[in-house]
């Protein structure tokens, strides 16, 4: 069960390492839109945005195959996890079970979203900050008496930064792009594994099941919630984002 953490603990970074490598060649596309002869120009933003969604097409198509991969592993291991739980030591595990098919493919398709969503908002990033650009310029040649050159040259002197990727939450925090994708990565990957073993757990006859927390005097540690709609346990639902949230450490046993 431990191990079943640490791997979507590395399957979420590495995605969010994979990310990283997106963002980085974003801004090397920038730099390059900067560095053109006047990348105020609407033609410079057109090619900057073509050559940006380009690249994020190539990495959309390419996650694609981590996305299936990881989410399968996060099943399989939900199944062993499960039947450890039961103590049911079979030496060949059974298949998945078959509502997790669904969920496999449920889960990827909104996992592919979420990463899109993400890219939509860097690209527009990219682009505000060209527009700033574009912007500055204006300002310089019309307060200043200097031409357009000279203020295009004055701007990407300034303009030597990297683009900053983030996401901002509903509290106002502000993430990192590559902090916030293996954040998402591993809320699904955990989403896939609590999941499966659920059903395993309900098709052994399980009603209800424990949160077992490392941390002995954790409030998670012992609560119960139920399979079947017990009216006296909450139900999964009810207690979902407080127990099963992307840095959980718990696991679960039936009862």
């Amino acid at each position: 069960m431990i191990e079943s953490a640490k791997q979507r603990w590395f399957d979420a970074e590495r995605a969010g390492e994979r990310y990283a490598s997106l963002a980085h060649g974003m801004n090397g596309l920038y730099a390059e839109a900067l560095g053109s002869v006047d990348p105020t120009s609407p033609k410079a933003r057109s090619d900057l945005r073509i050559a940006i969604y380009q690249l994020a097409q190539s990495f959309v198509a390419g996650e694609q195959a981590f996305i299936d991969d990881g989410l399968t592993v996060a099943a399989h291991q939900g199944l062993a996890d499960a039947l450890e739980a039961l103590g049911l030591g079979e030496t060949t595990a059974p298949d998945l079970p078959e509502p997790v098919s669904e969920l496999l493919s449920a889960t990827g398709e909104h996992l592919r979203a979420e990463i899109v969503m993400q890219i939509e908002r860097d690209v527009l990033a990219v682009e505000k900050r060209l527009r700033d650009l574009a912007l500055k310029v204006n300002v310089m040649t019309r307060a200043s008496d200097i031409s357009k050159r000279a203020a295009i040259i004055r701007a990407q002197i300034k303009d030597r930064g990297s683009v900053e990727f983030s996401f901002v939450d509903r509290a106002g925090r502000r993430w990192p792009s590559q902090r916030y994708i293996s954040t998402v990565w591993r809320q699904h990957l955990l989403n896939v594994h609590v999941e499966t073993t659920l059903h395993v757990f309900a098709e052994r006859g399980a009603q209800a099941v424990e949160v077992v927390h490392p941390d002995p005097k954790s409030a998670k540690n012992g609560l119960m919630f139920g399979l079947v709609g017990q009216h006296d346990l909450p139900g999964l639902d009810e207690i979902r984002d407080d127990v099963f949230h992307p840095n959980s450490q718990v696991w679960l046993r039936p009862l």
